[in-house]
């Protein structure tokens, strides 16, 4: 059985040695560009260079983020960008669009390339779709349970990495943009405002965090971890402190090798019920939890209580006192827990509001009580009320003197040999003794008096200096009375650190080629000068109106509709193109066997439908020989965004006829379309968007009104949830301006007149 590496989240310089000193094997890492956490303390290209050279000499890898969905001209400095830390042996990046990806493998193949979990990947048909591409690992959706983890190892041959740790969108990764459409700050291009954090209300009930999910823990899950054939634990938290990425890398570092050594008897009888695996689990908390933890899809947990944050959508700390009384000029607190000095406490009230905090001088233990002045807060405050730790100051203090935030010097070992009569040689290794480096100095003289002894040449030689490495041992041989002086030893041991450092980085380098050129992706024919205007309807009326609307050329229909448009026969005769548009999310064998026996159905009556519309990769590659069977054209949709003339190469490449331009695409973008556009790419120009695509909270269909007023429409799709954006994004004014073949327009709950209305707009600015 593999040993899995754990992977940690490297957000700061001090984050990623904290994670290297508490026993990791791979920081995954951003840049000051293209990365999904913009907001982090990202470096420039020659602070990750020298990172990146730490990282390799302390035997670790490095995963770069090029996580989110470029623009046309971002993807014309994307080879500077990559070119410097790909000849310095970057080990992998981490991506989303796949224009990147197409991109990577074309410019950088020695490259490793890990499908981001924003590519919503549920099976092995997605994971083997994308690994021609030079895909050797993916992070599947987080949404998978070990069921189907199991089930992705048996089907695909990459490596899997899972999240086992941190914090959890309630959205399938990819698939929100709520928080672009209400603030225009997109998740896709690293600078989500978490609008899962917000209160909402679900069909009228009073305002809670209805989307905001617990952190994630797998501690008590680590045989069912390896046991599910996981290449790599991967820990979130790349906006977090380096506190936190310390203690949870170690503790994943430590109950790992735990299991590898003892076995899953020994784990599951012994471990979990050890007290001091339940002072592990508390020190966790201390550090950073939301309402405490969940194994959320892992185990499939029902009950939402075991799943959403509660009260507070950030750190809840832990309980260590409660008010046992109050009085005029004061709070009377009882400890139930040890509390130190510097910790940062909040007495809170049932609904977890902050009421009051207190730092407090002087370390406390349980049972310790004391009277605190809360000035105006006073009156506010109740007896009963908890009070909560959200800083453990001295954990915090351990944790970094334990797992300090800067580069520890790197052990060597070796032997220096002093002859006389012959050259001065020293010999150094590192510890694996995979890389030997040699150096010869001046030929050892015979001394007058003194000779050199053992612990002479030891006192100069094995100490740190100004360089990388620590010795760990030197063997020291000596033949005749031998005299070297400490400036001669000095500059050896200066002379053969120097080489070891060269020599140990020289085996991670990578030969540039030349840059190839992007002209391949861009189209300079348009297909036809025709205009298509395409209307995706969600229920029959709609699907009435639109029949009957000479706007339209084609409709696009939800597959739930499909089955019974073909039986009844409706659009007999109506001169429109018809496509299926495929559920978002897929995952049960049964839905695909159900919309495979639909799509025959199809075959049967083609001359009225002419295509699907894919959601996914999974998709693309189960319908594929479908389509060259039946005849069949795909469009791309959502989650395979299309910003860039490489992501519609990589889509057209692989048969798909159509495209669609990225709903998150800027006025200026959209107008610059037609530099690339083949004619085929589908622009959006009305609709309200799925703001967010969950596999639960909630699982009904409903509406959720947020603190604003604003009202989504929830929809049940069986297998997740759409939550529809309150408002349209409506491009309707512009729409000459694109200079596209095809428009789309997408009804969601509007009525017939306001259908009409829509359409009849876009007529008049289009012709």
């Amino acid at each position: 059985m593999t040993k899995p590496e754990i992977l940690a989240p490297g957000g700061s310089p001090e984050s990623i040695y904290s994670a290297i000193n508490a026993g990791c094997d791979a920081i995954y890492a951003g840049g000051r560009r293209f990365g999904a956490r913009a907001f982090a303390d990202n470096q420039d290209n020659d602070s990750l260079i020298e990172i990146l050279n730490n990282i390799h000499l302390a035997g670790k890898k490095l995963y770069l983020t090029v996580n989110t969905i470029l623009t046309q001209r971002e993807t014309f400095e994307l080879y500077d960008y990559l070119s410097p830390l790909y000849e310095k042996g970057l080990d992998a990046v981490i991506v989303q669009d796949l224009g990147v990806l197409k991109f990577i493998h074309k410019e950088f193949p020695q490259l490793q390339i890990h499908a981001s979990t924003q590519m919503s990947i549920t099976g092995g048909m997605g994971a083997n779709f994308i690994m021609p591409y030079g895909v050797t690992r993916v992070v599947p959706a987080r949404e998978l349970s070990f069921e189907e983890i199991k089930q992705l190892r048996r089907t695909t041959s990459a490596e899997i990495e899972v999240f086992v740790h941190g914090a959890l969108c309630s959205s399938y990764s990819g698939q929100c943009l709520m928080s672009s459409l209400i603030g225009g700050r997109s998740g896709n291009r690293g600078a989500c405002a978490q609008p899962c954090r917000k209160k909402y209300s679900l069909n009228g009930l009073d305002m809670e965090y209805s989307l905001s999910l617990k952190d994630l823990c797998t501690l008590e899950h680590m045989p069912l971890l390896v046991q599910s054939g996981i290449d790599s634990f991967k820990i979130e938290g790349r906006m977090k402190k380096p506190e936190y990425v310390a203690i949870t890398t170690h503790m994943y570092r430590k109950y790992l090798d735990i299991y590898m050594d003892k076995g899953e008897k020994f784990y599951n009888e012994s471990v979990l019920s050890s007290k001091e695996f339940s002072d592990d689990m508390k020190a966790l908390r201390d550090i950073y939890n939301r309402g405490g933890f969940t194994s959320a899809y892992l185990i499939k947990e029902k009950d939402k209580s075991e799943i959403l944050s509660g009260n507070r959508p950030n750190h809840e700390g832990v309980v260590v006192g409660y008010v046992n009384d109050v009085y005029k000029k004061g709070v009377s607190i009882t400890f139930t827990d040890t509390v130190n000095s510097g910790d940062i406490l909040e007495i809170r009230d049932k609904s977890g509001n902050k009421v009051h905090d207190y730092t407090p001088g002087t370390g406390y233990i349980t049972g310790d009580m004391i009277n605190i002045n809360a000035g105006y807060n006073n009156r506010l405050v109740k007896k009963g009320m908890q009070l909560f730790r959200v800083r453990n100051n001295k954990l915090i203090d351990e944790l970094l003197t334990a797992y300090p935030v800067t580069m520890c010097n790197v052990p060597v070992e070796g032997e220096l040999h002093a002859v006389v009569g012959k050259p001065l040689q020293i010999v150094v290794r590192n510890q694996e003794g995979t890389v030997t480096t040699s150096v010869y100095g001046n030929e050892v003289k015979e001394a007058d008096r003194h000779p050199a002894d053992e612990e002479y040449i030891k006192s100069k030689v094995m100490v740190k200096g100004n360089s990388d490495f620590a010795w760990s041992n030197l063997n020291v041989h000596l033949e005749g009375n031998a005299y070297i002086s400490p400036s001669e030893l000095k500059n050896i041991r200066r002379q053969v650190l120097a080489e070891h450092r060269v020599n140990l980085l020289v085996r991670f380098r990578n030969e540039l080629a030349e840059k190839s050129g992007y002209e391949e992706c861009v189209s300079k024919v348009k297909s036809d000068s025709s205009v298509n205007i395409i209307a995706e309807c969600n229920h029959d009326n709609q699907l009435n109106c639109l029949l009957e609307n000479d706007n339209v050329n084609e409709i696009y229909i939800q597959y739930d509709l499909a089955e019974s448009v073909i039986r009844d026969g409706n659009i007999t005769g109506i001169n429109k193109t018809f496509y299926i548009v495929l559920p978002r999310i897929i995952r049960s064998k049964i839905v695909y066997q159900n919309i495979e026996k639909s799509i025959r159905l199809v075959k049967e009556t083609n001359n009225f439908f002419k295509g699907i519309v894919v959601c996914t990769l999974c998709q693309i590659n189960f319908f594929a020989s479908l389509c060259n069977e039946l005849g069949l054209v795909m469009d791309s949709y959502d989650n395979l965004y299309v910003r860039n003339s490489y992501a519609n190469s990589f889509l057209k490449e692989e048969g798909i006829y159509r495209t669609i331009a990225s709903i998150e695409m800027s006025e200026p973008e959209l107008k610059e379309l037609n530099t690339w556009n083949d004619g085929k790419v589908i622009i959006t120009v009305y609709g309200k968007p799925a703001a967010m695509i969950t596999d639960r909270t909630p699982r009904q269909a409903g509406t959720l009104k947020d603190s604003y007023g604003n009202i989504y429409t929830v929809v049940d799709r069986n297998e997740y949830n759409e939550i529809v954006s309150y408002e349209p994004v409506n491009r309707i004014d512009s729409v000459n301006s694109y200079k596209c073949n095809n428009y789309r327009v997408l009804f969601t709950d509007e009525n017939e007149k306001e259908i009409k209305t829509v359409l009849e707009d876009i007529r008049r600015q289009l012709y």
